[in-house]
């Protein structure tokens, strides 16, 4: 539950239009993800046609599809292809458009952040400055607002899009075959838990490490 209250109080801390473009990233990753399961579904049908040449005759879809649009089947192939490419275009799109988004969102918060606490600084009085060091006060104005932008915000978003995106296709991949899909879904998942586990002391001693030594860096 930290991480959570943690990314609460964070999030209520900003300005309110930039908890709005948040939300919107957020939906954005949902739709993503969405789209990701539709581009891999979409190679389904092209994956049938190339590996079982009856498909087009045989398919009580492919032959409705036929019969409304009146075309033959070579029309048909290439009618499904067209579509799969344009999904899966959509979906680089929305992906480049979703990592640009988190880095201008990334450094929109860092420049509210740092306003703030440079507008805090400025309300102080001057003795506060003559005791206490200068690189201290520029490490909270830069190099710590960078790190929860950055590293935060930007962090909890990938995070966000991944298990959207894994969360669609395990959806779709257990429709299709669940025995299969849960057997894959644990033998990954187990895989990730072991890396996790071995890498995860190192990972907190360097999250622990960056802000006991930042101010060294203005040094």
């Amino acid at each position: 539950m930290q991480p959570l209250n943690s990314l609460k109080n964070f999030f209520s801390i900003l300005e309110f239009k930039i908890q709005k473009n948040l939300i919107f990233l957020f939906i954005l990753k949902i739709i993503s993800g969405l789209f990701d399961m539709i581009g891999i579904a979409s190679l389904g049908p092209i994956i049938l046609i190339l590996t079982d040449d009856k498909f087009v005759d045989n398919n009580n879809y492919a032959i409705k599809v036929k019969e409304f649009l009146d075309i033959d089947n070579q029309s048909f192939v290439l009618l499904i292809i067209a579509i799969s490419a344009i999904l899966i275009f959509l979906n680089i799109l929305i992906r480049f458009f979703s990592v640009w988004a988190d880095q201008f969102m990334s450094t929109k918060v860092q420049y509210s952040l740092s306003n703030k606490i440079y507008n805090y600084y400025l309300s102080m009085p001057y003795l506060y400055f003559i005791k206490n060091s200068s690189n201290d006060i520029i490490d909270k104005i830069a190099i710590r607002t960078s790190a929860g932008s950055h590293a935060f915000i930007y962090s909890v978003l990938t995070i966000l899009g991944s298990i959207f995106t894994l969360s669609f296709i395990v959806i779709f991949l257990a429709i299709v075959n669940i025995k299969v899909t849960a057997l894959s879904f644990l033998t990954i998942s187990f895989f990730y838990i072991f890396v996790y586990l071995k890498v995860k002391k190192k990972i907190n001693d360097y999250g622990k490490f960056l802000p006991e030594n930042s101010k060294n860096i203005m040094k």
